[in-house]
């Protein structure tokens, strides 16, 4: 048995698709994918925050895959559909990055948004 790769961090998302901001949901997406996303970790179990803070949810990492569920995605008319967070990790490169979608579950309208995230040097002075 071996430990889950370290994603405890801030990452800095960066969306790499221009479909989605045509969608119904795109603005939102958009102003989720552009806020940095905080990652709080004990072995395969997360605690994932988006939107500076606004959604909190835990979420799982097994093996490279990283997923998080959000209630109530609040966009357009999907607003009471959860939104899903599904990332495969890079574990090689440093910083370590990772490429997903944000999604509107069960909202067809709702083109899913591609994101690339990168994780942010730890500041100075910490305890580790």
């Amino acid at each position: 048995m071996s430990a889950p790769f370290s994603v405890d961090g801030a990452w800095k998302i960066e969306p790499r698709t221009s479909g989605a901001a045509t969608s119904p949901c795109g603005d939102y997406l958009s102003s989720v994918s552009n806020a940095s996303i905080s990652i709080s970790q004990s072995g395969r179990i997360l605690e994932v925050t988006l939107a500076g803070g606004t959604k909190t949810s835990t979420g799982t990492i097994e093996g490279k895959i990283i997923e998080a569920q959000f209630a109530g995605a609040g966009a357009a008319e999907c607003r009471d559909r959860g939104l899903t967070l599904t990332a495969i990790l890079d574990p090689v490169v440093e910083p370590r990055t990772f490429t997903g979608t944000l999604s509107v579950d069960d909202c067809a309208s709702c083109l899913p948004l591609e994101f690339r995230g990168v994780r942010q040097p730890r500041s100075a002075g910490g305890t580790r």
